[in-house]
Formats: structure tokens, sequence, C-alpha cells
């Protein structure tokens, strides 16, 4: 199914533990390009959380904000106290109080100048449900943001269809009026070569073949061949593709160069008329296919 690269998903999960909300926005962008936002307590997921962004999406400016609470806040730090290491601070400070005769009994802030007494906490069980809330929190904002994308996209696709439905009625007109288009030419260019001459003594068979070759020149025949196919090829990746946005650009590039090709070739009124409308149509389509992913 096709996909518009504009969207925006949310979601908010939590445990006894924390609450986490994680909000993600998409635009059109040439490629993939993801930013993330998170707490500095969710940092470490970072690699994670673009692993798991590309798994769903595949092109597009992708914005992730991941915010977190936490609900027992005096557990949240990944340190705790080393009591061991404590009454061994204490013993030397009471210590080095005796032994310097001081009438003073260390304070909190004398124990706090050791380090030793924290030590870091095992985080491995902790990070392992931490991450398993923040990836559920995740694929349903995903979720929520690929069924966003895949509904504009599914509009954007019955559009399409319908202007290529409409070019490619123009371009039957295009060929009907073409059908005696190098005949028409070769008549006009015949009897403006003759008033011209008039009776001088010229070749005049060469004369006339070379005419006709000019005259051949004009023939749009092969664009309009090369129009369809690409008619057909654009139809054929909406229907077989999900991921259609370079290739439909690349394909009415291609449009474009046909129709102006025809609209210079032909040297007819009407045709060139149909042309600038076919351009137009053309030119909102590679609009809208910039958005598609």
């Amino acid at each position: 199914m096709v996909s518009s690269m504009t969207g925006m998903g949310t979601s908010e999960i939590e445990n006894n533990d924390y609450n986490i909300s994680v909000e993600i926005r998409t635009v059109n962008n040439r490629y993939m390009d993801i930013s993330c936002k998170t707490p500095s307590l969710l940092m470490r997921f970072e690699h994670n959380i673009r692993e798991l962004v590309k798994s769903k999406i595949t092109r597009g400016k992708v914005h992730v904000t991941v915010a977190s609470e936490v609900k027992n806040a005096e557990e949240s730090l990944p340190i705790r106290i080393n009591t061991q290491n404590v009454y061994a601070v204490s013993n030397l400070l009471s210590s080095l109080v005796d032994e310097a005769g001081i009438n003073e009994q260390p304070k909190l802030d004398h124990y706090l100048k050791f380090s030793e007494i924290f030590e870091p906490v095992e985080r491995e069980e902790a990070d392992e449900d931490l991450w398993k809330l923040v990836a559920d929190a995740l694929e349903e904002a995903l979720d929520k943001l690929v069924s966003m994308r895949r509904k504009e996209g599914g509009a954007l696709s019955k559009d399409l269809r319908s202007r290529i439905d409409t070019i490619e009625t123009s371009l039957g007109r295009i060929e009907e009026m073409a059908r005696d288009n190098s005949k028409e030419a070769y008549n006009r260019m015949k009897t403006r070569v003759e008033s011209l001459i008039g009776n001088a003594d010229v070749d005049r068979d060469r004369l006339y073949t070379e005419i006709v070759i000019i005259a051949d020149k004009l023939d749009i025949t092969e664009e309009c061949v090369r129009m369809k196919s690409h008619l057909d090829i654009f139809r054929d990746t909406l229907d077989n593709s999900s991921v259609v946005g370079k290739k439909l650009n690349f394909l009415l590039q291609e449009m474009h160069r046909e129709v102006n090709t025809i609209s210079s070739k032909a040297s007819n009124f009407n045709i060139n008329h149909i042309a600038v409308d076919l351009k137009e149509q053309i030119e909102v389509m590679r609009e809208q296919v910039q958005n598609l992913e």
C-alpha cells in the first residue's frame, strides 16, 4: 500500500515504576533522516529507538520525542550506599579526630568527600524492563503513524490515478489530431516551396524527398507510444509497490520530456494547447509525488 511521508503517532504506557510517552512526527524528505529527543534516563536507548523506527519507515524526516516520568524517584539513581565502606570511612575520620585532637565530630560533608561510600547498581535487568516499556510505546505510536501515512497515501494515490486517466484521454486526442500531421506538414511545405521557386530549374524530385524527410521528423507517434508506456508503468507501480516516490518522480520527469517533444514537433496549435494542459497536470503530480514514501 502506498504511504505518504507526512503523519503523526502518539502513545503513553506506564508500569509500577515509569510513565513513558512517545510522539513521532514525519514530513517528506529525499532520504531517511531520524532525529531523537529523549531524557537523560533514556539516552542509552537511542540506537534501539532508531532501529525500531527504521523497521517501520523507509523514507522521510522523522522526529521522535520520548518523555519519561519516574514514579519512585528515590530509586531512580543507578547508585547505592556501600554500608561497609561507610563504616570504614567513619572509623578513619574518628581516628583522624582523635589523632589531631579536634573537638568536633565528622559531618555529612566530610563523608561525601569519599566517593567510596557509593557504588553503581547493577542495572542490566532494570534496563531490560525499561526498554520493553519504551519499545511497546514506540510500537504503538509507530502503528498509528503508519496508519495515518497509509490513509493519506491512499488519498494521494486515488488522485494520481484520476490525473493519469485524464492524461491518457488527452493523449488519445493528440494522437487523433496528429494522425495526418506529417501529411499536412508535407503539403504546407510543398506549397510554400513551389511558390518560392516558381519556374526555377531545380531537381524537384530531390526537393520533394527532402520535404518528406523534414515532414517525417514532425511525426510524434514514437513519443505517444513512450508516453503510454510511462502511464502503464505508473499505474503498475501504484498497484504493486509500497515505496514508490522516487520511481514515480522519475517517470514524471520522463513524461514531461515526452510532452515537450510532442509540443515542439507537432507544429499544431490544438496539440500545443493540449500539451500545455498535460504539463500542468504533470507538474501537480510531481508536487504530490514528493510526499509519497
